[in-house]
């Protein structure tokens, strides 16, 4: 996982590796000596061996059963693995951020219910702007609200705030202005206007002095003199809701449109076609929001997750011929493994789950800890000729313990209140079943067939 650009898996294939590096030279250094005291310390006292009793629940009888009937077992689990691939291709990626934090946070509660009452997003996208000056900026925004009107059209989006809203284009005010004056003495005339007002405000009761500045201003307003500029918004109060759309550098001026979609399902992605017919292919205006921004990080993510796996498996497969010297062996000891994995990601789409940047990585965590059961049995089944015997079941018990103890770890993620952290101890949890599964089954099975098939070829 250190190679992928996303700084979230490296991260975590360093921490993992880094702590399986450190647990290795404690158990090589530090158990030998703790083992080696404790043997010191009973030699004045007699000592009986006792045989070796792990715990197992029975289940290392899988072996003895998969031996027997090999042929209906490498067949189920062939059609079990193809199953779970199948249902893996349906898996969808969840890359809400909703997953991350806790379901039992007022907040999310609040949001959620509000959501649900008004079947929208509260959440919003940004289509930005940007030129070497206001107007150019400004144009740049009518352009985007050009662009935008088919889509306000078919109810992708609901609404949107544009600075436009308080400073139209310039040409757009000197046509307003054009016709204020070609209509002076008759629609726009003040002294009309102001004795019409004054007769409807007589008429319902309203006094003309609570009025009188608006009066006053009248014969200024009807009669402007040049566009408005946002100069003249934020020296006349409105400042603040500038600042809010307006962002000002040395040399470029960004512009912010801000637009609200209809459906809460654009909160995980952008509706389609919609950042592209905004943008349009123009340098000058950028599309973003939580939705845009999570597309293209589930995009990062999934493509260095593909790849930490194919690399992974790439360097388990090599490890494993280096330890067994042979291909047979190496294959059986992958295909335990793979079909573990492909397993679990069908369970996953079984029990309702999705993807999420938190379980992404279990697949791979999962080779890693999913090979250590194959390994074992592989190796005393073929010093053994797959031939079974004590050791082989001793090893099948160790098999299960170890998959017990990963259960037992990984389980208590599952009683969590974050749903991310839920789902990495539910999906690690399934995985080490599966493995485990494959490994009492499988495993045996392939390595006694095998051996029975090279020894019919001698």
């Amino acid at each position: 996982m250190c190679v992928g650009g996303f700084r979230g898996l490296r991260d975590l294939g360093f921490l993992v590796g880094t702590g399986v590096l450190i647990c290795a030279v404690a158990i090589l250094f530090l158990l030998p000596a703790m083992i080696a005291w404790n043997d010191g310390l009973g030699k004045t006292r007699e000592r009986k061996v006792k045989k070796l009793h792990l715990q197992s629940f029975g289940l290392e009888h899988l072996i003895a059963f998969s031996v027997k009937h090999r042929v209906v077992v490498i067949v189920g689990i062939a059609a079990l693995t193809v199953a779970g691939s199948a249902l893996a291709l349906n898996l969808e990626f969840d890359a809400s951020v909703d997953s991350l934090r806790s379901g039992d946070a007022p907040s999310f509660a609040v949001q959620k219910d509000v959501t649900e009452k008004f079947g929208a997003s509260l959440s919003y996208m940004m289509a930005i702007a940007e030129g070497q000056d206001v107007d150019e900026a400004v144009r740049r925004t009518h352009t985007i609200e050009e662009r935008l009107k088919p889509f306000l059209a078919d109810g992708t989006v609901g609404s949107y705030e544009s600075i436009l809203t308080y400073l139209p284009l310039a040409e757009q005010q000197q046509q307003v202005i054009a016709a204020v004056r070609e209509q002076e003495t008759t629609a726009f005339n003040a002294g009309r206007i102001r004795a019409t007002l004054r007769a409807a405000l007589a008429e319902n009761g309203f006094r003309d002095e609570a009025f009188a500045v608006y009066l006053d201003q009248m014969n200024r307003f009807l009669a402007p003199a040049r566009p408005i500029n946002l100069e003249d918004l934020e020296h006349n109060g409105l400042g603040r809701i500038i600042e809010r759309f307006v962002h000002r550098d040395a040399d470029r001026v960004k512009i912010v449109t801000y637009l609200h979609t209809t459906d809460p399902k654009w909160r995980r992605t952008p509706p389609p076609g919609l950042v592209e017919a905004l943008q349009s292919g123009d340098p000058g205006i950028v599309v973003t929001g939580t939705n845009v921004v999570g597309r293209e990080l589930r995009s990062i993510y999934l493509h260095d997750s593909r790849i930490a796996v194919a690399l992974g498996l790439a360097l388990v497969a090599l490890l494993l011929w280096f330890d067994f010297r042979s291909l047979r062996l190496t294959a059986i000891a992958l295909a335990q493994v793979v079909s573990g994995v492909l397993m679990m990601l069908g369970c996953m789409k079984l029990a309702g789950m999705q993807i999420n940047y938190a379980n992404a990585f279990v697949a791979t965590m999962i080779m890693g800890v999913g090979i250590d059961y194959a390994i074992h049995l592989v190796h005393r089944l073929e010093a053994n000729g797959g031939v079974l015997d004590d050791g082989v079941f001793e090893t099948g018990k160790g098999v299960v313990l170890a998959a017990a103890t990963n259960v037992a770890g990984f389980g208590t993620l599952a009683f969590g209140s974050y749903p991310a952290m839920r789902s990495v101890g539910i999906v690690a949890l399934m995985g080490s079943l599966t493995c485990l599964l494959t490994a009492l089954t499988l495993v045996p099975a392939l390595m006694v067939t095998l051996k029975a098939s090279s020894q019919e070829a001698k």
